[in-house]
C-alpha cells in the first residue's frame, strides 16, 4: 500500500515538475514571440509615419511651387498696371487699391539701387536689400534686369511675421515692384501636415506611443501623448545613444515610467521612437501561463495511478 503511494506521489511530483517545466518553455516562448511581434509592428508603424511625413511634404512642395507662379504673376500684373500708369507709384492710397485688386499685402517699389522708395506701406520706405538676410535674398536682381524672384515663406524683416514676397523688373528697367502675401492656404497646410497632428493621428494598440523629435536636439515636436510635446528624449527615458544612431533591433528601458521595448529610427529631420508598454504584453503571458498550470495541476490532482 505505502509502495502505492510512494508511487503515485513520485509520478505526481516528477508530472508536475515536467509540466512546470513546459509551460516556462511555453512562457519563454511567448515573450519572444512578443518581442517578434512588437518589432514587426514597429517597422510597420515606421514604414507608415514615413510615407506620411513623405505625402505632406510632396503636397507642401507642390502648393508652394503653385503659390509661388500664382505670386509671380501677381507682381507683373501690378507691374504692368504701374507702367501704364507711373503718375500713382507715390500715391500711396492708389496703391492700396491695386494691392486690393491683386489681393496682395504689400506693395514695395524699389529703386535701382534695392532701396524701397514708394509702395502702399510707407513705414517700409527706406528698408534696403541691405537691411537682413530675408531682404538680401533678392540682391541678384540688381546684376540682371531680365530676372524675377519668388522666395520661399520666411520671417519678414520689419516685423518677423511669415510672408511671400515675389519681385520683378518694369518694363523699361528703372524700378523693382515687389509684393508680400500672407501665405495663409500655405500656413493651414503645415499646420495641418505638421509632424504632431500626423503622429497624433496614428491607430495604435494599447501600450504603444510614438514619439517623432528633432534629429538635431532631439527635442520631441510630435507624440501621441501631448504631454511628452516639448521633452526631450532623454526625459522620457531614450538614451543619448538610440537618439544618435540607427536602431535595427528592439531596446529595453524604463521609458516614461514604465518598462517598455522601444525602437528609434532617424528619418529626414525627425527622430522616431515607437515604444510598447512590456506589462501590456507580459499580461497575456502571465495568464496563458498560470491557466495551463492551473489545469495541469487539476488534471493531476484527478488523475488516479
Amino acid at each position: 500500500m505505502n509502495l502505492n503511494v510512494n508511487r503515485k506521489y513520485f509520478l505526481t511530483m516528477l508530472f508536475m515538475i515536467f509540466f512546470a517545466l513546459l509551460m516556462y518553455l511555453i512562457y519563454l516562448l511567448q515573450v519572444h514571440s512578443n518581442k517578434n511581434q512588437t518589432e514587426h509592428t514597429a517597422a510597420i508603424l515606421f514604414n507608415q509615419i514615413a510615407r506620411n511625413i513623405d505625402r505632406n511634404q510632396r503636397d507642401e512642395a507642390l502648393l508652394l511651387n503653385s503659390l509661388q507662379e500664382d505670386y509671380m504673376v501677381r507682381a507683373k500684373a501690378v507691374a504692368y498696371i504701374l507702367d501704364n500708369s507711373p503718375q500713382i507709384m507715390d500715391d500711396v492710397a492708389e496703391l492700396n487699391k491695386i494691392a486690393k485688386l491683386t489681393k496682395v499685402d504689400e506693395i514695395h517699389i524699389f529703386d535701382e539701387s534695392g532701396t524701397i522708395r514708394s509702395g502702399n506701406l510707407p513705414k517700409y520706405y527706406g528698408y534696403s536689400m541691405d537691411s537682413g538676410e530675408q531682404m538680401a535674398y533678392f540682391k541678384p536682381m540688381l546684376l540682371d534686369k531680365t530676372l524675377s524672384m519668388c522666395q520661399d515663406m520666411v520671417l519678414n524683416t520689419a516685423e518677423s511675421k511669415p510672408m511671400m514676397y515675389a519681385i520683378c523688373w518694369n518694363k523699361i528697367g528703372t524700378c523693382m515692384i515687389q509684393v508680400g502675401i500672407e501665405p495663409k492656404r500655405l500656413l493651414h497646410e503645415l499646420k495641418a501636415n505638421d509632424i504632431q497632428n500626423t503622429i497624433h493621428s496614428l491607430a495604435l494598440h494599447d501600450g504603444v506611443t510614438v514619439l517623432a523629435a528633432d534629429n538635431t536636439s532631439g527635442k520631441i515636436r510630435g507624440a501621441t501623448l501631448a504631454e511628452l510635446v516639448g521633452k526631450n528624449f532623454e526625459d522620457v527615458g531614450i538614451a543619448a545613444r538610440a537618439e544618435k544612431s540607427e536602431q535595427t533591433g528592439l531596446l529595453e528601458g524604463w521609458i516614461n515610467g514604465q518598462r517598455s521595448y522601444y525602437t528609434v529610427h532617424s528619418y529626414g529631420m525627425y527622430l522616431i521612437a515607437i515604444i510598447q508598454e512590456k506589462k501590456i504584453l507580459s499580461t497575456a503571458a502571465f495568464l496563458l501561463f498560470w491557466a495551463l498550470s492551473a489545469h495541469t495541476f487539476f488534471w493531476l490532482h484527478s488523475y488516479r495511478f
